[in-house]
């Protein structure tokens, strides 16, 4: 699989989040199947498995989205007021 490179994974998955970020979601938690349908998609075009994994990969990918979405949406609102509102959310959200 990729586990030799974790760390780029991980950072790849906030990537897909903060780059398809297009609806309002107060917390990770109300983030809709359909957000993380089209995060998935995203990862599934840049790497690779077997078929016979699908369910595991797409665990350990809804486990790390939602840890990096809790991330990116704590250190937004920490940080708005000294620097607004972060690139990656658009004005309509």
């Amino acid at each position: 699989m990729f586990a030799s490179d974790l760390s780029s994974v991980s950072h790849k998955i906030s990537d897909f989040i903060r780059s398809k970020f297009d609806h309002p979601y107060p917390t990770s938690k109300k983030t809709t199947l359909t957000a993380r349908d089209v995060w998935f998609a995203e990862f599934r075009k840049k790497y690779r498995w077997d078929e016979s994994i699908e369910d595991s990969v797409r665990a350990a990918f809804e486990k790390v989205a939602q840890t990096h979405m809790k991330d990116l949406l704590g250190d937004a609102r920490k940080d708005f007021k000294k620097k607004g509102r972060p690139h990656w959310i658009g004005e309509v959200v």
